[in-house]
């Protein structure tokens, strides 16, 4: 699943979690630290659920000092998802993309493909069986 998507799932749960365990901001000035805390809990939970694809990007976050918010998490690493994503298109070179088409076999709509030869340039064989290359077949019944 995508990072925003399984990101949203996993919030959904932290915020059905708070409507049913409320910390009180009233705790004697220790609400900060138990929020702090829960914040980093719940970026670690999100860190430790993502694809090992971004085990790189989780490295580095868990090496930041100080330690970044979940949404400062969530960003950096829908941002990798993203640059994975293109980086990964599998864009055709275009000169390789003009010699493929420059050496596609000829097709005509709802026939099969006929072999094309690069050597002679004539369609029903291919450059391995071309007799301008390989010579003519001896023919067995001539003396």
């Amino acid at each position: 699943m995508s990072v925003s998507l399984y990101f949203t799932k996993l919030k959904s749960l932290w915020d059905e979690l708070n409507s049913v365990a409320l910390v009180n901001p009233c705790i004697l000035g220790n609400a900060k630290s138990i929020l702090d805390q829960q914040n980093q809990d719940r970026a670690m939970e999100f860190l430790q659920g993502v694809h090992e694809r971004f085990s790189a990007v989780r490295s580095q976050i868990l090496l930041m000092d100080p330690f970044p918010s979940i949404q400062r998490i969530y960003n950096i690493v829908r941002q990798e998802e993203k640059q994975q994503e293109i980086n990964f298109w599998p864009f055709p070179d275009v000169e390789s993309a003009a010699l493929q088409t420059s050496k596609a076999p000829y097709l005509t709509p709802g026939k099969r493909q006929h072999p094309f030869c690069e050597h002679c340039n004539k369609h029903g064989h291919t450059i391995t069986t071309c007799y301008q290359i390989h010579g003519f077949p001896s023919n067995p019944n001539k003396p």
